[in-house]
């Protein structure tokens, strides 16, 4: 598996949201009921990160003989799936392949479920 720059994928990612803003869809904010393009790219970013670390601690767990807790498992296993939109959005364009209005729709949907999941996780982790 080849090392990626994270940092470069990032950066690319939210100047991707940013730039893609006729086509991206706004999320709801509590307070004015819109979020910006740029706050949106923000966020989903913040997710990314966020789940792609969760993800490594899992796998330092795993690796390090660590007994295995299904409530952890489980709960990584549903973060995946319900951040496949986001890492096929963030693969892609690491790849530089095209990215289309549906996978932008499909992350702009699941981006919040994303995040709730990795909370989840981050709090079987620290307990």
């Amino acid at each position: 598996m080849r090392q990626v720059n994270f940092q470069y994928v990032i950066l690319n990612f939210a100047l991707i949201f940013g730039l893609s803003a006729c086509s991206l869809p706004y999320l709801a904010d509590s307070e004015s009921g819109v979020q910006s393009h740029e706050a949106f790219a923000v966020y989903v970013e913040s997710v990314f990160r966020l789940q792609n670390q969760l993800t490594s601690e899992v796998m330092t767990l795993t690796e390090s003989g660590s007994p295995e807790d299904p409530k952890l498992i489980t709960a990584e296993k549903a973060m995946q799936g319900a951040c496949l939109p986001l890492n096929e959005y963030v693969s892609r364009e690491t790849d530089g392949l095209s990215i289309g209005f549906f996978l932008r729709r499909r992350v702009q949907k699941s981006a919040a479920s994303c995040e709730h999941s990795a909370r989840e996780v981050e709090v079987l982790l620290r307990h």
